[in-house]
């Protein structure tokens, strides 16, 4: 029997020590999601997500150490060849609460905590439609009024 080949696509974030020394058990988090005004929603708890070349399987997921002037990429989320949904790249604890994410417009707050080192958090705005990640517009921000502004400017009409 042969098998089928689904295309998965993955949306990832490339997260980079910039300090001078090792960043040691560095692990990534999904706080909140958010609506596009920056509400958010209490379908969601923070979960922690996957990097890549790490144990998926694993639970809890693995940390890993970042050498200075070095990265490394987060999953964020997973979709397949035929879904709407795009699901959140965490372990498979059960926690009662979405998983997964339907097409719209979100900002996503993640921070990446380590040993020693202070919490990095980013917001990242996107609008996706819902087919593939191959259409998504996306964008990374300090802030959670920069991520609302960036959405609202990225789907406003335009001139032509």
């Amino acid at each position: 029997m042969e098998g089928t080949d689904i295309e998965a696509y993955y949306l990832r974030v490339k997260v980079k020590n910039s300090g001078k020394s090792v960043a040691k058990r560095c692990v990534g988090k999904l706080i909140a999601v958010m609506d596009r005004d920056g509400a958010g929603s209490d379908k969601y708890d923070p979960m922690p997500l996957h990097w890549v070349g790490t144990d998926a399987e694993a639970c809890p997921l693995s940390p890993i150490d970042l050498n200075p002037d070095d990265y490394e990429y987060l999953d964020v989320l997973q979709t397949m060849e035929g879904k709407r949904q795009a699901f959140i790249c965490t372990d498979r604890e059960l926690r009662g609460i979405r998983k997964h994410l339907n097409p719209g417009q979100h900002i996503l707050h993640i921070t990446v905590y380590g040993d020693g080192v202070t919490p990095k958090t980013q917001y990242l705005s996107l609008d996706w439609r819902g087919e593939t990640f191959k259409e998504i517009s996306m964008a990374m921000h300090d802030e959670v009024r920069q991520a609302k502004d960036w959405i609202k400017r990225d789907t406003a009409p335009r001139s032509p």
